[in-house]
């Protein structure tokens, strides 16, 4: 009897739950491999490099920067600097995503986490499926998670697996195996 009992004991310790007491069924973290590292680094100074092009035409070349066409100018160089800095804080702020029995939770490092109720969003892969008639995630693992106006992109390069799934097409069909009772056509 204290075998068994034993046993129930091991098997609850051994699932992984989340801050809710849920129990994770798959998750998926941020990856740290070198090429990952590479492309942030170039990303980054690519978003340098085209920002102080930008600055030095408008501000140095363009002078005067006085009335209608100055204001144009230095909403264009803000607007920008917007697009780059938003873009590198998504390159840097995804933490982990995970499934529940019944959510799937986005943990950023900066903002509060997104928790989408499994069947309240829908979920794309970036390439078409080979057969329309069956919706499957492809090779080319990225997700586009819409939900009412929020949309959250979680590319493959950026991530690692964590649940010792070393190849993509047991990922993906993990995956589908998932989200498959949630979708509706």
């Amino acid at each position: 009897m204290s075998e068994i009992n034993n046993n129930e004991i091991t098997n609850i310790e051994s699932k992984k739950l989340d801050s809710n007491g849920e129990e994770i069924v798959w998750e998926m973290k941020r990856s740290f491999s070198i090429g990952n590292k590479i492309y942030r680094i170039y990303f980054i100074a690519i978003s340098i490099i085209v920002c102080s092009i930008i600055t030095h035409t408008i501000f140095w070349t363009a002078s005067p920067l006085n009335g209608f066409r100055g204001l144009f100018l230095i909403l264009f160089v803000l607007v920008t600097y917007y697009l780059f800095l938003s873009g590198i804080l998504k390159l840097f702020n995804f933490k982990r995503l995970y499934i529940t029995n019944n959510y799937l939770i986005i943990e950023k490092y900066i903002g509060k986490k997104a928790i989408l109720q499994l069947g309240s969003f829908y979920a794309h892969s970036s390439r078409l499926p080979t057969n329309p008639s069956s919706p499957k995630l492809t090779k080319d693992l990225c997700f586009t998670f819409f939900l009412q106006n929020n949309e959250f992109r979680i590319d493959e390069s950026n991530l690692y697996y964590v649940n010792d799934i070393q190849n993509i097409h047991e990922l993906i069909d993990k995956l589908n195996a998932l989200l498959k009772p949630h979708i509706t056509q």
